[in-house]
């Protein structure tokens, strides 16, 4: 008998280990995940710049609109000048601040009545001052025929015609020691106490 056969028809062998398979190679770059794209930040950064030009333009705005007014408010009001009286240890004195039209200075003035009493009055605003003090005759000394009120007066600086400007008037008779009060006059015709925060009737 022939003992050719099929090479199928072999008995597998009785070999127990296992099978090996070759591992498969790893996949090529290009064909792994790629990355997640980056969030593209300049779009919001322009948006948000955008809204804070805008914000800002209409915080200008309103706050134009705001300083128009109140020129507006001010130049309706504007009288140029601002007067009242003070009692200062027994003696009047008559106080005044003008503005000048070109808005760059104010004067601040004070007069008193003469009398023959012992007295000082100073005035003082933006740290200039101007004072005068008088005396009564001596004795067996003829008394002046015809007494001079007094009269001091300083100039001061200003931004605009309608700033605000300050007076400190110190008075201090023969008896007393010297008694300051310091006076806010406003270009609207007003006049306030700096301590006390009264508004001070006008001297007509």
């Amino acid at each position: 008998m022939d003992k050719t056969h099929d090479w199928w028809a072999e008995t597998p062998s009785h070999d127990t280990s296992p099978t090996w398979y070759p591992t498969p190679p790893p996949p090529p770059k290009s064909a792994q995940r790629p990355a997640p794209p980056r969030r593209r930040t300049w779009p919001t950064l322009t948006v948000i710049t955008a809204l804070a030009v805008a914000i800002a333009g209409v915080w200008k705005t309103a706050a134009d609109d705001k300083r128009e007014r109140n020129r507006a408010e001010q130049a309706a009001t504007y009288k140029g000048v601002s007067a009242t009286d003070l009692t200062i240890d027994g003696i009047t004195v008559e106080t005044l601040a003008s503005w000048e039209k070109d808005g760059r200075s104010a004067t601040l003035s004070a007069w008193a009545d003469a009398d023959t009493k012992q007295k000082l009055i100073r005035i003082t605003s933006s740290g200039k001052t101007a004072e005068e003090e008088t005396h009564p005759p001596k004795k067996n000394q003829s008394p002046m025929p015809i007494p001079m009120p007094t009269h001091l007066e300083v100039t001061v600086p200003t931004k605009d015609r309608y700033q605000p400007v300050r007076l400190k008037v110190t008075v201090s008779s023969s008896h007393h020691q010297p008694t300051t009060r310091e006076i806010e006059f406003r270009p609207d015709r007003t006049a306030t106490d700096t301590a006390t925060g009264k508004h001070l009737p006008q001297h007509h």
